[in-house]
Formats: structure tokens, C-alpha cells, sequence
């Protein structure tokens, strides 16, 4: 069966190949892929020049073959509002005995993206806006929900697992169980001491740690700026058509920087 042709500026495309272009477009969105790797892979796929496959996908942006293309769902931000039905949603939650994973899981209703989306504005929150958690918290126990801070104070949690050590070892009774005890305790004792070799240890896992902060960071930023490259280096033509496109790409780059900033 001979296949419809929809007619472009230079070059007839099918619908097939529409629709390829639409999908690969759609995973970039959801990935933060910059654009113009997919106009050079689908360029080498259908056999066009990768500024032909752009200046396509742009045109439709404008409108000038209807609704052939669909542009993509611009990405949503975060207001006050559902913030704040988040962080009840998941405290009422926890409080019910359901773990974060479970609970954003079901609030996005199966959407793997959409959940971790959720899982890192919670933990997030936790981290910028202890101030609105406690808020939280006493709202649902003004509501009847025995609802317990997901935030320690510091030495909390480490005490707490001090003391079931000790209730369990004492169960026990294994004298090899004390004697690896009261080693893992010297170890304690050393590393709270000034040891020169467990400071310097720990300062090399701080540098890690922070190395891979910058360089998760980096990328975010190079990514952004290449977003913002690709946009200004268009035709004012092309330009004109391309913002629509180029702001829903910019605002899954600035979200993707301020996830990097909050780890």
C-alpha cells in the first residue's frame, strides 16, 4: 500500500517517518538529550541532512502543516500548592507504615519519570525546608494522624542503633560476638580521636564525594549551555519558530541543574 505524503518546504516525508522523528523527539524531552543529536541521528536514519531534519521539525512547530507533529508537554514545576500535597501525601503515608518509594509510586500512577521527580522534590524538601515538614507534620496531627518527623536530630539514629547492638549482643551471649564488639568500639575511638591517617581518610571520601557533586553539576550546566547555543546559533526565521521548543527544553535543563545542586 502506498504510504500518505505529507509535503514539507523542500522534501515530501511520510508518515512513518513523522512519527519516528515525534518519538525520538519525545525521548529527548523526557531524557534532557539536546535536540540537535536527535535531527543528526534521524538525519543518518532517513537519509536527510541533519539541518533539514531541524528546519522540519521547526516548521511544524509553526504550524504550517497543522498538527502533522505534535510539540511536547512544556515541563511542570513545582508550586506551593502541591508542595505542600506532596509532603502530607507522603508523611500520611509513612505514618500508615508505607515506605516513600510506595507512596510516590502510586501518586504518579505508574510513571517512572514522574516518580522520581517526586522522590527527589521530597527528599529535597527534607534537606532545604525542614521548617515546612515540621508544619506539615503538625497539621496531620492536628488532623489525627500520628504523623513522626522523617527528619533526625543529628546522633539520634546512631544512638538508637548503639542501643539495639548492645540489647542484641547481650541476647546472645557469644563471646565472639563481644570480642568483635569491642573491636568495632576501638575503631569508634580512633576515628573520634585525632588520628592523622583517619582524617586524612576522610577528607579523601569528602574530595569524592564533592568531585562527583562538580561533575554531575558540570554536566547539567554544559548540557544547559548547549541548550541556549543551539537556540541562538538558529536563523531569526528559524529562531522565531524554534522558542517554544527551546523554552520546554530550558526548563527540563534549569530543573536538572537544581536537582544537581540540592545532592
Amino acid at each position: 500500500m502506498e504510504q500518505t505524503m505529507v509535503r514539507g518546504p523542500r522534501s515530501g516525508w511520510r508518515e512513518d517517518e513523522i512519527d519516528q522523528l515525534w518519538r525520538e523527539i519525545q525521548r529527548a524531552n523526557a531524557s534532557g538529550q539536546p535536540l540537535r543529536s536527535v535531527f543528526e541521528e534521524m538525519g543518518g536514519r532517513l537519509g536527510r541532512k541533519p539541518n533539514s531534519v531541524r528546519n522540519y521539525y521547526y516548521m511544524q512547530l509553526r504550524g504550517q502543516e497543522g498538527d502533522t507533529l505534535r510539540r511536547a508537554q512544556p515541563f511542570e514545576t513545582f508550586t506551593e500548592a502541591e508542595v505542600r500535597g506532596l509532603l502530607k501525601a507522603v508523611l500520611r503515608a509513612r505514618a500508615q507504615g508505607q515506605s516513600v518509594r510506595a507512596c510516590v509510586m502510586a501518586l504518579s500512577q505508574g510513571d517512572h519519570a514522574r516518580m522520581l521527580r517526586y522522590q527527589n522534590k521530597y527528599r529535597s524538601l527534607l534537606k532545604k525546608r525542614p521548617e515546612l515538614v515540621a508544619e506539615i507534620c503538625r497539621e496531620l496531627e492536628a488532623e489525627g494522624v500520628a504523623c513522626e518527623s522523617p527528619i533526625r536530630p543529628a546522633g539520634e539514629d546512631a544512638a538508637a542503633l548503639r542501643n539495639q547492638i548492645a540489647v542484641k549482643a547481650g541476647a546472645l551471649g557469644d563471646p565472639d560476638v563481644q570480642r568483635m564488639l569491642t573491636g568495632i568500639d576501638a575503631l569508634m575511638d580512633r576515628a573520634i580521636g585525632n588520628d592523622p591517617q583517619v582524617q586524612g581518610d576522610r577528607l579523601r571520601v569528602r574530595l569524592d564525594m564533592a568531585l562527583l557533586r562538580y561533575d554531575e553539576l558540570s554536566h547539567a550546566v554544559g548540557d544547559m549551555l548547549l541548550c541556549c547555543k543551539e537556540y541562538l546559533g538558529q536563523e531569526d526565521a528559524v529562531r522565531t519558530a524554534a522558542l517554544p521548543a527551546f523554552l520546554t527544553s530550558l526548563s527540563q535543563h534549569v530543573s536538572q541543574t537544581e536537582n544537581a545542586l540540592a545532592k
